[in-house]
């Protein structure tokens, strides 16, 4: 029998291995243990929220801040391809070229959220919301006022949140994760505060749930870039917009694919709100959230691989690349046996999280939720790698089909087979073609790459 682990074994682990290797050990602890606080707050938040309110009305705000948050995506990739030519700029020690890539985003992202919040504010004024939500009492002004909300909150966000990329970039993603986490903390301790004093309004909590985390991440920019990271502060003086090509090349893909994932993923609560009910967006999104643990723990091991596989790729370092993929593979089987456990408990657990909410829930919702998010564990490792080496073309051509597909798939199961919300995750399911293209794509570079270093090799020996 070997002898038990001490704490120096454990301080070696984290010391062993190469400078990147060591980073984003040290990223993976700090983030899980951030994300495991964060996702009892979100698992708190839910029933206090339909507490505070109810579950219409819950639904309603998730519905309304789900749309919203597509815009996070309408920066035309600008946040993503900062996110890889930050981490290039770094690797080649240029923290001129990191600054200007920095300024001429935030410069950008600030335009263009400008823009868009007009548009919406504006068209807001045009929009029944008691028409779109089949309610039976009267709240247009309510529902109006709160968009305008939520609306000047996730713009600001998108703009303020660019240091959340450098974090990310810079292989420092718990930091990114400690101030969503101290955002989410603080809204959940002015709606406990509000349950004792204040009575329910959608409003109110809308507020909070806005007010709260812009509060943190504009006290977060302040003092990183004070700091830290002065010397990549945002500047009028460092706005190149020869940059902006440099950012696009990459940026405009990721667009794309955005895109596609805006449709794939994020138009659920608006399909289900159409087509059943906003109680139902409630139900679906409470097994989403169960399961989604998983999805969540896993993104918080992939969170630092993206920027060190952009690390290793411009350092042609392909061999950690490998290693460090089998690795991956290995977490995510890991996390395939503990969401078959989950899967079984699930009508247990989510009558203790939600009471007689959970009632309502089909046994059917709970396995092909499941499913897909088994699926998803694996397709995202092999995206994310294939991100982080910038290799999006095929990505890209395919992000301008598998949203026909999901569409497709959703107005069949139904209008035709009327398999009600779980039709959802079934036409997620089979649109997920990047995903099960991205592990052949893989493997067909890393042998085209092992193949030219043998090549190399051979023909240094011969010479």
């Amino acid at each position: 029998m070997g002898r038990p682990y001490s704490i120096q074994d454990i301080k070696d682990f984290f010391h062993k291995g190469d400078t990147r290797s060591v980073q984003l050990k040290k990223s993976i602890v700090s983030c899980l243990f951030i994300k495991v606080i964060s996702v009892i707050i979100s698992l708190l938040m839910v029933p206090m929220c339909i507490h505070y309110i109810n579950a219409e009305q819950y639904g309603i705000w998730l519905t309304l801040s789900t749309m919203v948050f597509w815009l996070g995506f309408f920066d035309i990739g600008l946040s993503n391809g900062l996110r890889n030519k930050f981490a290039e700029a770094k690797a080649k020690g240029d923290s001129i070229l990191a600054r200007e890539y920095v300024s001429t985003t935030f410069f950008m992202l600030t335009l263009i959220f400008v823009v868009i919040w007009l548009f919406f504010v504006i068209g807001n004024n045009f929009i029944n919301w008691n028409k779109f939500f089949h309610l039976g009492y009267d709240s247009v002004g309510e529902l109006n006022n709160l968009f305008v909300i939520i609306i000047s909150y996730f713009c600001l966000q998108n703009v303020i949140k660019i240091l959340s990329t450098i974090f990310i970039s810079d292989q420092h993603p718990a930091w990114a994760s400690f101030f969503d986490m101290l955002g989410q903390f603080l809204a959940l301790l002015i709606i406990w505060v509000m349950m004792q004093l204040i009575p329910g309004s959608l409003m109110k909590l809308g507020i909070v749930l806005c007010f709260a985390p812009l509060l943190v991440w504009v006290i977060a920019n302040i003092i990183f870039f004070r700091g830290r990271y002065k010397m990549y502060s945002p500047s009028i003086k460092y706005v190149k917009f020869i940059r902006i090509k440099d950012i696009l090349n990459l940026g405009l893909q990721f667009f794309i694919i955005q895109i596609s994932c805006i449709i794939q993923f994020q138009t659920a609560n608006f399909i289900i709100a159409y087509y059943f009910s906003v109680l139902d967006v409630t139900i679906y999104n409470i097994v989403y959230k169960y399961f989604n643990v998983l999805a969540m723990t896993f993104t918080i091991f992939l969170a630092p691989f993206w920027s060190a596989v952009t690390d290793a790729w411009t350092r042609k370092e392909f061999e950690w690349i490998r290693n460090a993929t089998r690795k991956y593979l290995l977490i995510a089987m890991a996390f395939t046996f503990l969401g078959v456990v989950l899967m079984f408990v699930a009508p247990c657990l989510l009558k203790l999280w939600v009471g007689e909410v959970a009632s309502g829930i089909d046994l059917r919702l709970i396995v092909i939720c499941f499913i897909y998010v088994v699926i998803t564990l694996y397709t995202t490792l092999y995206v994310n790698i294939l991100n982080g080496m910038g290799i999006l073309r095929v990505q890209y051509i395919l992000a301008l089909i598998s949203p026909f597909v999901y569409l497709g798939a959703s107005y069949f199961l139904i209008n035709y087979w009327n398999l009600g919300t779980y039709s959802i995750y079934i036409a997620l399911i089979l649109s997920n073609i990047n995903g099960y293209v991205a592990p052949f794509q893989y493997y067909r570079l890393m042998r085209e790459k092992r193949n030219y270093a043998h090549l190399k090799t051979m023909t240094d020996i011969n010479f």
